[in-house]
C-alpha cells in the first residue's frame, strides 16, 4: 500500500497541529438551483410590503387619535350638542375598525380643530384599502405563477426519478395521468396541495447536500498542493450506481432464510460473560447458572459455524446439546448476522447463506436496478416488491426508520466528476486559513466537555470499576459546566465586539485565543490524554472561486471516518484502498493498541466504519478478524472514569460510537460545533474571515394557521420587523430538518402553515444561491466539502 501523506496545517504554533486528509468528499445537491427553484414574481412581495407600510401608517393615525385627538375632543364635550358628542363616540369605533369617517363627522372634526388629522385618516384608510386589495391580488397571481413553474420543473426526468426514489407513493399520485402534473384544466384543491408538496421536494433537492442520493451524487475529490490553480476538473465519466436493500429488510431476510436445525448459526450474545460458574448479563446483572455441558457449549460457540459443529467441539450428544442450549438460550443470538459496517449488506447475507433463496433473488433484481436506466428500472423494482409481498415481507416502513430506509431499497450514485476533482494550492491555502481560525475553540470545548463528563462518571460510580454495558444504561447528566463557561465567554466576546455596516461581527483569532487562554490553564496533562481527535468538517464557500471565497463552517462531526469509509464509498473505484489509507493515517496519529470502537446494530444505510484497534461488539457484528474482536461484556469502565479496560488492557474509544456523557468521558476528544447564538439569535459571526455562525433569529410563527393571504402577510410582517433576508432556512419544533424558504415565494411561505404554531429558528441562507462556486456543467449547484481533520497536540504548555 502506497502511503499518501496528509497535508499539514499548524494551529497555533506550539500547541495544536492539524492535518487535512487529502482525500475528501465534495457533496452537492446534484441539481442546478436555477433549474429547480421557481422564480416568484416580484410583485407579491413588493405589494405586500406596500400594504404593510400602509397598515402601519393607518395604525399610527389610530394611535394619534387615541392618545391626542380623542382626549382633546372629549374636553370639548361640555359645549357640544348630544348629536355631535354621539358622532365623536361613533368615530372612535370606526377608527378602531380602520373604517372611513362619514362626511359630517369629518366636517365636525375640522370645525373642532382636528381637520388635519381627519384628512390624514381618510388618506390612510384609502391607501391601506387600496394596498391591501393590490397585495391580495398580487399574492393570488404569484401563487398561480409559482405553481405553474413547479408543474413545468416536474417535467424533468431526473426530478421525476428523484421524487420517486424519495417517496414512491407520492410520486405515483403526483405523476399519474390526470394528476397535478399531467392533468389538464384548472387545478383542484388536491392538485394544488400535491404541487405545494412537490415544491417542497424541489426546494430540498436544489438547496440541500443530502447524505443520501436524492440526487446528491457522491463526488470524491483530492487536495493537490502541487497544483497551481484553484480547481481542476478532469473530463467526466459515466455515473456509477450501487443499490442495496434497506437495513431492516436485510435483518428480516436473515430471519426468513436462516438455516434450520443443526445448520443454524448460534453465537454468544456479547452482553453476557461467565462469572463464578454462571452466565451474567453485564448490562443489568441477570444471571443463568451453568451446568458443565452448558459451560462447554458456551465456550465452543463463535457464531460463525453451524451449531452441530459447536456441539461436536464441546463433545455433546444431540440430547445434551438440546438441554445445554435451553439453559443458555437467553445469552445467545442466531445468525446469519451481517457485519454492521458491510458496504454491500444484501450481498454479504447471500454469501453467508448455504442457499440464497429470497435474498439471492432480491440481490439479482437490485443489481438489475443498478444497471437499468430510468424509468425502465421501475418495472424491476415493482417485480421485486411483488416477490417480497409474496414472501410475506414488507416493502416499506415509516415510523422509526431513517428517511433513507423507508423503502425496501436505497442507492448511492456517483457524480460524473467523482475522483476527477483536484483542489490546488490556492484553495488549499484558504482551507488552511479556515482551520487555523476555527480549530482552537472547537478543540478546547471538546477537552472541557470531556473533563466534565469524566467528573460525572466518577461521581456516578463512586470511583469503582463497572461493566461498560452497565454504565451505558446509567442516567448520567449531560450538563457540561466548563464547556458552557467557554461558550458564554465567546458569546460575551461577540456581544462586546461592534458589528460592521453589514451587521456582521468580525472577531480576530487573537481575540478568540485571549478568551480561550483562562480555560487552557485549567487543563492538566492527565486531562489532555488522549489528545488526538479526528473530526469531520463541512465547509461551504461564498463566491465564484474556492481560492478567493469567504468560507463558512457548516457542521462539525466528531468522527470523520464515514467520509472515507461510509456508504457513499460503494461508488468509489477502490473503496478498500481509500479507507485502508485513511486507517493508516489514523494509526500514525494514535496507537491502535490503545484504542477500541463499539459496534452497534446498523439502523440505516449509513455506515460508521471500524477504525484501527479492538472491535467491541454490542448490538452489532464486527467485520474484523476474530482475534481483533471482543464482546462488550469484557469491557469495564476504569475506576478513574477516563478509559475502558478490556482483558487487562487500558483503551479509549473512538468518537462517534456512543453519543452520551459516558462516551465523551472514555473517548478521544469529541470535536463538535460551539453554538454562539443567544436566546434571540445571533448576528453573523466571523473569526478572521471565516464565518463560524450564520445570522439567526428566534421568532414566533405568525398568526394564521391556514395557507392563504393572511399567513403570507404575517410572514412578510415578520420579515420586515426582524430585517430577515430573502432566502432563509427555517427550523420548526415539528420538523427535524431545516426548510429552505424564499420569502418572495408565497407557495414556499404557505407551506410553513402545515407546521402549526411555535417558535422557529431562522438562519440566513449562506452561501446564497447567487454566490455558488461549484458549476460542474456550467450551472451553479449548492455544494460543500467534507474533510477529515486529524488533530493532535504539538507540544503541551499551559
Amino acid at each position: 500500500m502506497n502511503e499518501r501523506p496528509a497535508v499539514g496545517v499548524r494551529v497555533p504554533p506550539g500547541r495544536l497541529t492539524a492535518r487535512l486528509y487529502p482525500d475528501l468528499q465534495l457533496r452537492s445537491s446534484g441539481f442546478p438551483a436555477a433549474r429547480l427553484l421557481p422564480a416568484p414574481p416580484a410583485g407579491a412581495g413588493r405589494e405586500a410590503h406596500t400594504a404593510i407600510r400602509a397598515a402601519r401608517r393607518l395604525a399610527a393615525c389610530r394611535e394619534d387619535f387615541r392618545t391626542t385627538v380623542f382626549p382633546a375632543l372629549k374636553d370639548r364635550f361640555p359645549g357640544l350638542e348630544r348629536a355631535d358628542r354621539n358622532r365623536i363616540v361613533r368615530s372612535s369605533r370606526l377608527v378602531g375598525r380602520g373604517a372611513p369617517l362619514p362626511e359630517e363627522t369629518t366636517a365636525l372634526l375640522d370645525a373642532l380643530g382636528q381637520g388635519t388629522w381627519a384628512k390624514d385618516w381618510t388618506t390612510a384608510v384609502t391607501a391601506a384599502d387600496t394596498a391591501d386589495h393590490a397585495a391580495r391580488l398580487a399574492y393570488l397571481e404569484a401563487v398561480d405563477a409559482v405553481l405553474g413553474q413547479v408543474r413545468a420543473r416536474l417535467g424533468q426526468t431526473r426530478v421525476h426519478q428523484a421524487i420517486g426514489q424519495s417517496s414512491s407513493g407520492f410520486a405515483e399520485r403526483l405523476f399519474r395521468p390526470g394528476g397535478a402534473v399531467h392533468g389538464s384544466g384548472p387545478l383542484r384543491a388536491g392538485g394544488r396541495h400535491d404541487l405545494m408538496t412537490a415544491h417542497r421536494y424541489l426546494r430540498r433537492l436544489a438547496t440541500r447536500c443530502e447524505t443520501v442520493s436524492f440526487f446528491g451524487p457522491s463526488c470524491f475529490a483530492r487536495l493537490a498542493p502541487d497544483l497551481d490553480v484553484a480547481l481542476r476538473l478532469d473530463p467526466p465519466t459515466a455515473e456509477r450506481t450501487a443499490v442495496d436493500a434497506s437495513a431492516w429488510l436485510v435483518r428480516e431476510l436473515a430471519k426468513l432464510t436462516a438455516p434450520r436445525g443443526g445448520d443454524v448459526l448460534v453465537g454468544r450474545d456479547p452482553l453476557w460473560r461467565v462469572e463464578d460458574g454462571a452466565l451474567v448479563r453485564t448490562a443489568d446483572g441477570r444471571s443463568v447458572p451453568l451446568t458443565p455441558q452448558a459451560a462447554a457449549l458456551w465456550e465452543a460457540l463463535d457464531g460463525r459455524r453451524p451449531i452441530r459443529e459447536s456441539a461436536r467441539t464441546a463433545g455433546l450428544s444431540a440430547e445434551r446439546l438440546r438441554t445445554a442450549l435451553t439453559t443458555i438460550r437467553p445469552a445467545v443470538r442466531r445468525g446469519p448476522l451481517v457485519a454492521s459496517t458491510e458496504r454491500h449488506a444484501l450481498r454479504a447475507l447471500v454469501e453467508a447463506l448455504p442457499e440464497p433463496g429470497a435474498a439471492g433473488a432480491l440481490l439479482g433484481r437490485l443489481e438489475r436496478v443498478a444497471a437499468a436506466p430510468w424509468p425502465e428500472r421501475e418495472a424491476v423494482l415493482a417485480e421485486a416488491a411483488e416477490a417480497l409481498d409474496a414472501a410475506g415481507l414488507a416493502t416499506a416502513r415509516r415510523g422509526g426508520e431513517h428517511y433513507a430506509d423507508r423503502s425496501f431499497w436505497h442507492e448511492e450514485r456517483s457524480s460524473p466528476y467523482s475522483e476527477r476533482v483536484r483542489l490546488g494550492a490556492p484553495t488549499l491555502a484558504r482551507l488552511s486559513a479556515v482551520v487555523t481560525a476555527v480549530l482552537e475553540p472547537l478543540y478546547l470545548a471538546a477537552l472541557l466537555a470531556r473533563m466534565d463528563a469524566r467528573d460525572t462518571v466518577r461521581a456516578a460510580f463512586g470511583g469503582r470499576r463497572v461493566p461498560l454495558a452497565h454504565a451505558a444504561t446509567a442516567d448520567l447528566s449531560t450538563a457540561s459546566t466548563r464547556r458552557e463557561e467557554l461558550r458564554r465567554a465567546l458569546v460575551d466576546l461577540v456581544d462586546r465586539t461592534p458589528a460592521g455596516p453589514d451587521g456582521a461581527v468580525r472577531l480576530t483569532s487573537a481575540a478568540v485565543a485571549q478568551a480561550c487562554r483562562p480555560f487552557w490553564s485549567r487543563i492538566s496533562a492527565s486531562d489532555l490524554a488522549p489528545s488526538a481527535a479526528l473530526p469531520g468538517l463541512d465547509l461551504l464557500a461564498v463566491g465564484a472561486s474556492p481560492a478567493a471565497a469567504t468560507w463558512v463552517l457548516g457542521e462539525v462531526h466528531d468522527d470523520s471516518s464515514s467520509v472515507l469509509g461510509g456508504s457513499s464509498t460503494r461508488v468509489h473505484t477502490d473503496p478498500e484502498r481509500l479507507y485502508a489509507d485513511f486507517c493508516a493515517a489514523v494509526s500514525r496519529l494514535v496507537d491502535p493498541g490503545t484504542m477500541a470502537g463499539v459496534v452497534s446494530r446498523r439502523r440505516s444505510m449509513h455506515i460508521t466504519p471500524e477504525l484501527p484497534g479492538l472491535a467491541l461488539e454490542l448490538s452489532g457484528v464486527s467485520g474484523r478478524p476474530h482475534d481483533t474482536v471482543a464482546p462488550v461484556a469484557h469491557a469495564t469502565v476504569s475506576a478513574d472514569g477516563t478509559a475502558i479496560e478490556v482483558d487487562g488492557v487500558r483503551r479509549w474509544l473512538y468518537p462517534g460510537d456512543l453519543s452520551s456523557t459516558l462516551h465523551r468521558a472514555l473517548s478521544l476528544p469529541c470535536v463538535v460545533p460551539v453554538d454562539l447564538a443567544g436566546p434571540t439569535g445571533s448576528p453573523r459571526v466571523l473569526i478572521d474571515d471565516v464565518v463560524v455562525t450564520r445570522a439567526s433569529w428566534h421568532v414566533p410563527c405568525p398568526d394564521g394557521a391556514e395557507p392563504g393571504y393572511l399567513h403570507w402577510s404575517g410572514w412578510q410582517q415578520t420579515r420586515h420587523a426582524h430585517g430577515l433576508p430573502r432566502r432563509i432556512f427555517v427550523r420548526h419544533p415539528a420538523e427535524t430538518k431545516p426548510i429552505f424558504v424564499d420569502l418572495d415565494d408565497p407557495v414556499a411561505v404557505d407551506d410553513l402553515a402545515r407546521l402549526g404554531p411555535g417558535t422557529v429558528r431562522i438562519s440566513e441562507c449562506l452561501p446564497d444561491l447567487d454566490a455558488l462556486w461549484w458549476r460542474p456543467d456550467g450551472e451553479a449547484q449548492v455544494a460543500e466539502l467534507r474533510i477529515a481533520c486529524l488533530i493532535d497536540v504539538e507540544g503541551w504548555t499551559t
